[in-house]
């Protein structure tokens, strides 16, 4: 029997691939109907929600990596998160170390755990790369040390 989870139209395992957290936004141009479906799978425990608007299914919160840019816009991954992917240490950071630019106004959710570090912007976009991670395409901080000692180590 396959459960089926009428957002879009698409199965549950099919939301579990996703790419992306699903957002209020999106849905409500498919029509009210849609966004009220939405609203009782959330209701019912079949979503989450990962903070005002942005949805997610277990499953994809249950991973590695999270959708960063539905949670944090234009957020880049930094410190001890930036380092654990690049497998430049050993323990496993407690929270997602994200970057923003300083002026920028961020809520954070209580789950997942997030550090916000604010940069400025001359500092912010040095050395970031975009990566996939879990199926999800992140922006992650890269010093030119790093850069040199991943070059040497290809």
């Amino acid at each position: 029997m396959i459960f089926v989870v009428y957002l879009y139209g698409i199965t549950k395992s099919e939301m579990s691939d996703r790419e992306q957290f699903i957002s209020s936004s999106s849905v409500k141009k498919h029509g009210r109907t849609e966004y009220y479906k939405m609203l009782e799978k959330a209701r019912q425990g079949e979503l989450i929600q990962v903070r005002r608007g942005i949805y997610a299914t277990s499953e994809q919160l249950s991973g590695n990596m999270i959708d960063i840019n539905s949670i944090v816009p234009d957020g880049i991954l930094c410190l001890w998160s930036a380092w654990s992917i690049h497998r430049l240490t050993t323990s496993m950071p407690q929270a997602f170390h994200v970057a923003v630019r300083r002026n920028k106004k961020i809520t954070v959710p209580a789950f997942p755990q997030m550090e916000i570090h604010y940069y400025t912007d001359k500092v912010l976009n040095v050395g970031v790369s975009q990566m996939t991670i879990d199926g999800f395409s992140v922006n992650v901080r890269v010093s030119a040390t790093l850069e040199k000692y991943l070059e040497v180590k290809l």
